[in-house]
């Protein structure tokens, strides 16, 4: 099981921002540089902080940018 300190390592690594959104264990994943209206429509949201690292490099790998 991954921590949210390996987590939020790896994320950095990749340029990708993951947070809680306040509702359980809810996550959302964006990348660092996208502005407000891409975060709005392309983010991804997960309860599961696994599966939320392994998206964002997904996110990054294919340049949603």
């Amino acid at each position: 099981m991954m921590t949210v300190r390996e987590a939020m390592q790896r994320c950095e690594i990749n340029r990708v921002r993951i947070k809680r959104t306040g509702y359980d264990n809810e996550w959302i994943v964006t990348l660092v540089e996208w502005t407000a209206k891409q975060v709005e429509r392309m983010a991804y949201v997960t309860d599961d902080l696994e599966d939320a690292v392994l998206t964002g490099a997904k996110m990054r790998r294919h340049n949603y940018a």
